[in-house]
């Protein structure tokens, strides 16, 4: 676009304003029990600290500002995620490894408010998923593993759509929508190590 074509207030300078934000905590405890080295389980719970919403540009000329609600704001809940994995030598030289996995988001859901007051980072997903797994031992040096993750989740977000209603930049408008959808990724991974000498 043409900067001269459009029309309306300046955008706020960004050295004029000040940037915010805020990590909340996080807690992870875990353990791993092994069984003479042919079995071990290992299982990892994560806690997420709670953050109160708090808009992430501050400028001294937003109080004169009428749309100053339209500023981002960024909240977290309170979410537990969790690990879970288990490892196995089924034969001499190949292992076998099984786990599962949690990624919830702590992005509270406010689908429920009008879209121009939701959460500037409101495109989020829920995860979770498992992993499947195997390494054989070539020799005491050498490896080659094979991996693969399934993540499944439910994937929302929202939409912005610039049109022009008659051609011309005078109609130029645009809309925002919610997106939702059924996130699925496969991963599959291959490695080794290789012992030259």
């Amino acid at each position: 676009m043409d900067p001269k074509d459009l029309s309306g207030d300046p955008a706020l300078l960004a050295d004029d304003a000040e940037y915010y934000w805020e990590v909340p905590f996080k807690v992870t405890i875990g353990g791993a029990y092994s069984y003479k080295h042919l079995l071990t389980v290992a299982l990892d719970v994560s806690l997420h600290g709670p953050q109160a919403g708090y808009q992430v540009v501050r400028h001294h000329g937003l109080a004169t500002i009428a749309d100053n609600d339209m500023i981002p704001t960024v909240e977290r809940k309170v979410v537990v995620n969790v690990n879970l994995g288990v490892e196995a030598l089924v034969w001499r030289k190949l292992i076998l490894r099984l786990g599962g996995f949690t990624n919830f988001t702590s992005v509270p859901d406010d689908s429920d408010l009008p879209l121009n007051q939701r959460q500037d980072d409101y495109n989020y997903t829920d995860l979770f998923g498992a992993t499947l797994g195997a390494t054989v031992l070539w020799n005491d040096a050498s490896t080659l593993s094979f991996a693969a993750q399934a993540q499944f989740g439910d994937a929302r977000g929202l939409s912005t759509k610039i049109y022009s209603t008659d051609g011309t930049m005078a109609g130029l408008t645009q809309e925002v929508e919610e997106v939702n959808a059924l996130d699925f990724a496969l991963i599959l991974t291959v490695g080794g190590s290789y012992d030259i000498r």
